[in-house]
């Protein structure tokens, strides 16, 4: 069974090769949902997801001072109060007008700078997935190059791609689930105090500010026109469909 019916056909292309994009299976991955409160968070890396998971985390279990011990211990569903969509009892969760659904989204020039700087320049399991789509060993320690990651990732398609870069229309399955909110990176605090106040009046004490892997300023302004134009071709649908601006942010 299914619990969702695709609203329309994306224009963006997809077809049979993103079938996994529409599985149960990736559902249950990228929905924390609220059987009290009735809302549904689809999660979309690099976008403020950590504050998110644990700020609902803190409000689902009525505790404003939860704290993780590390940030990897936001992402472990062990010990969760937010449940996975197979365990909600609606038949049609994502269609259910008593059910908040919400999501947030981030310029994609910022996004992939982001996941380069803290998935590939450092030493992780996205790092050594890259290496071996480059055909290199998965402990080369030589630099790959910001040119060379988007050179590589645009060869994948949305459903080959790592979530932290996926086309975020696709991670977040626009053409499945109508939303209620759709956050912006670029806004978090007050976009979140927003969807925060749709959920309940008593939402805004549990907001977590994550303490962030600091990568630094993102030096987007450094995107060489090549590239850039590669990041628009790539990720079309999230620029148009998002209203993002094609123009490299500090251009």
């Amino acid at each position: 069974m299914n619990w969702w019916r695709p609203r329309f056909r994306s224009k963006h292309g997809g077809g049979k090769r993103d079938e996994f994009l529409h599985s149960n299976q990736h559902l249950d991955h990228v929905v924390h949902a609220s059987r009290k409160h009735r809302f549904i968070y689809v999660a979309n890396p690099k976008v403020g997801c950590s504050s998110i998971i644990w700020t609902l985390r803190r409000f689902e279990g009525g505790d404003p001072e939860l704290t993780p011990d590390r940030v990897g211990d936001i992402h472990d569903r062990r010990g969760s109060p937010l449940v996975r969509l197979s365990d909600l009892d609606s038949p049609r969760p994502l269609e259910d007008p008593d059910y908040f659904r919400f999501t947030f989204v981030r310029n994609p020039f910022d996004r992939l700078m982001s996941c380069y700087l803290q998935k590939i320049v450092r030493d992780t399991p996205e790092r050594a997935t890259l290496l071996t789509l480059l055909g290199r060993p998965p402990r080369d320690d030589d630099s790959i190059g910001f040119d060379e990651f988007i050179e590589a990732i645009s060869k994948q398609t949305p459903a080959e791609m790592d979530p932290h870069w996926r086309v975020q229309g696709r991670q977040t399955l626009q053409d499945v689930i109508e939303y209620d909110f759709i956050g912006r990176f670029e806004h978090f605090d007050r976009d979140l105090a927003e969807a925060g106040e749709r959920i309940s009046p008593n939402f805004r004490p549990f907001i977590h500010t994550e303490r962030r892997q600091a990568t630094g300023p993102k030096p987007t302004a450094e995107i060489s026109p090549r590239t850039a134009e590669t990041i628009r071709r790539v990720f079309a649908e999230d620029f148009e469909r998002f209203s993002y601006p094609a123009d490299i942010p500090g251009h």
